[in-house]
C-alpha cells in the first residue's frame, strides 16, 4: 500500500481524518481523499444511481486510476454527479457521500440480519 493510500485507509485509522472541503459554497468530498477501501464501491454506487447515463462495462479495481474514475462517473445528477474543480480534481457533493454511507450501513445491516437468520441466532439484543 502506497503512503498516499495508507493516509486514506480505514484499515490504518484514517490518520488525517476525512477532509471536508468547501468549494463555491458547497461542502464536497474529493474522490482522491475518500477512504481508500470504499473508493471502488463509491464509484460503482454513483454510476448505478437512477437517472445516470449508461456507464462503461469496465469495473473499478481496488485502486482505480484517475482515467478510470472519470470513465466510471458519467452520471450528471445534481446530487450524485462527479464534478471537477479548476485543477481538474474530481469531487462529489457532501450529500452524495452521506447517501452512500447511509446505503452502505443499510446494506451491511441487512446482510448481518440474513447471516443471523441462517445461523438460527435471530437478531442480537443489546
Amino acid at each position: 500500500m502506497a503512503l498516499q493510500e495508507k493516509n486514506r485507509s480505514l484499515m490504518c485509522g484514517l490518520p488525517a481524518g476525512l477532509y471536508v472541503r468547501e468549494l463555491d459554497g458547497e461542502t464536497v468530498l474529493y474522490l482522491d481523499e475518500a477512504p481508500f477501501e470504499l473508493t471502488g464501491l463509491l464509484l460503482r454506487w454513483l454510476r448505478l444511481q437512477p437517472d445516470s447515463s449508461a456507464a462503461p462495462e469496465q469495473q473499478p479495481t481496488a485502486s482505480p486510476d484517475y482515467d478510470t474514475l472519470r470513465a466510471l462517473l458519467d452520471a450528471e445528477r445534481p446530487d450524485c454527479a462527479r464534478r471537477f474543480d479548476v485543477n481538474d480534481r474530481m469531487f462529489i457533493r457532501w450529500e452524495a457521500w452521506q447517501a452512500f454511507l447511509s446505503w452502505t450501513l443499510k446494506t451491511a445491516e441487512a446482510e448481518i440480519g440474513r447471516m443471523e437468520t441462517r445461523a438460527g441466532d435471530g437478531p442480537a439484543r443489546a
